[in-house]
């Protein structure tokens, strides 16, 4: 295991990880999780907040409740002895966010919000 402090290179650094833990208690939604799972890292991350709408417990990450560190390192040994569910569950990360988070996902959404008819509702 590694702990580390500030990378010059972001995602050389994350490119040499088995997993990602993310361990912030409440995250409106992370774009350092993003970049993990962008490049195929499974995600264990506390069960709280924005990662919420990020990892599929079992699916593309595990989630653990707030401040359960049994539960945290339980997660973390599923993943260091398990090559092909780290596999599985980042190439399903990757996938999230290819699919929610992509140039063409963005500018598409983008498109229809800014196509539709403003309302004319009063605050």
């Amino acid at each position: 295991m590694l702990f580390s402090d500030y990378q010059s290179d972001f995602i050389g650094f994350l490119s040499a990880l088995d997993l990602f833990v993310f361990c912030s208690r409440d995250e409106l939604y992370s774009l350092v999780v993003l970049d993990a799972m962008a490049i195929g890292l499974p995600v264990v991350a506390a069960a709280a907040g924005g990662t919420l709408d990020q990892i599929q417990d079992g699916v593309n990450g595990l989630l653990y409740p707030v401040g359960d560190s049994v539960h945290l390192a339980d997660d973390i040994s599923k993943y260091l002895s398990s090559r092909q569910m780290r596999s599985e569950h980042g190439q399903k990360a990757k996938e999230f966010v290819m699919e929610h988070h992509s140039m063409d996902h963005m500018i598409s959404t983008l498109l229809i919000y800014y196509s539709e008819k403003p309302t004319s509702e009063k605050v």
